[in-house]
């Protein structure tokens, strides 16, 4: 498995801590499986993770990272937190940003310290439960300690999570895929079964809101507000199964679409900052689960942020 400075696939060490849970192990049991196949025990000879460096100025690409510093604390407990990453933020560092970009994880030791987060995940990925690609936002669940990491892991892999997100797209997904509630013009909503990342996927989607006509001459301005809600965690799913199986690519998304040009609105347009891809507006905006410790059913939601519901208002009103 990696070493620090990548952080184990959630799968590949919830196998085992599922295996425990089956098998009646108790704490130690469920840590120890989590810690093996993470890489073993790292808490006692874990570097510290790379710290961002300074740079003067602020290109284009990094301007949310540097905005969103200050990660917001959603709830917390003794044994979890929930907190909103803000987009343009690595989750943990990588081989390619070099530490130079903050990440959440150095947000998570400012707020949490370094003995206030699980560290199964090893120095570069504390608390880590599971993660955002860098250019989305919203809700994460990070964990305080090892026992509630392990659990919380075996959680996601048994799919007790749901986790629920909103995306802005191009069109409307599977207009001649999806189903309409009834002929009164309900939202239209449906479920895409779809290869993603070379594996089976699962994503079950409604439409919330379109902006402007499929007929007339905007028409190719058109687009949607989705609520998506991913059966399984795929790598990149939600932008594979709208832009690929759906053919309503994500707005802003240069990568996953049918063969032709990105057609953001105009009215989106200004909304994009840096270069390609750098921000997708795909929003982490629920999660539920129950509590690993104590079995309370938890919900938490979190408000599209600023620049996202900008967006939004500004497509309303056009």
């Amino acid at each position: 498995m990696p070493e620090a400075g990548v952080a184990p696939d959630v799968v590949s060490y919830s196998l085992a801590v599922a295996a425990c849970v089956h098998a009646g192990g108790d704490a130690d049991d469920l840590i120890a499986a989590a810690r093996r196949t993470a890489g073993a025990d790292r808490r006692l000879n874990a570097k510290k993770p790379k710290r961002a460096k300074k740079r003067k100025g602020k290109s284009p690409e990094r301007v949310d990272a540097d905005e969103g510093e200050n990660v917001r604390t959603l709830w917390e407990d003794e044994h979890l937190a929930v907190v909103s990453k803000p987009a343009g933020m690595l989750t943990h560092p990588n081989e390619a940003s070099g530490g130079a970009t903050r990440t959440l994880v150095e947000a998570l030791l400012d707020a949490f310290g370094d003995e206030g987060l699980s560290a199964i995940n090893g120095a570069d990925a504390r608390g880590i439960v599971h993660r955002l690609d860098k250019p989305t936002s919203g809700a994460m669940l990070v964990a305080k300690t090892d026992l509630a990491h392990a659990m919380c892991v075996a959680a996601w892999y048994q799919r007790k999570v749901t986790k629920t997100y909103l995306a802005l797209v191009e069109g409307v997904p599977g207009r001649r895929r999806g189903r309409r509630r009834g002929d009164d013009g309900d939202a239209m909503e449906g479920t895409c079964v779809a290869p993603a990342d070379g594996r089976p996927a699962r994503s079950d989607w409604r439409v919330v809101e379109t902006f402007g006509e499929e007929d007339g001459d905007d028409a190719e301005q058109l687009c949607s507000l989705v609520e998506v809600t991913p059966r399984t965690g795929r790598r990149h799913q939600i932008r594979q199964h709208m832009g690929m199986a759906l053919d309503a690519p994500l707005v802003g998304d240069p990568l996953y679409r049918r063969g032709k040009r990105p057609n953001t609105p105009a009215t989106a347009a200004p909304f994009l900052v840096g270069k390609p891809g750098s921000v997708l507006f795909l929003h982490s905006a629920a999660l539920a689960l129950r509590h690993p410790v104590t079995g309370e059913a938890l919900s938490f939601s979190d408000p599209l942020p600023a620049a996202f519901e900008g967006l939004v208002s500004a497509l309303r009103r056009r």
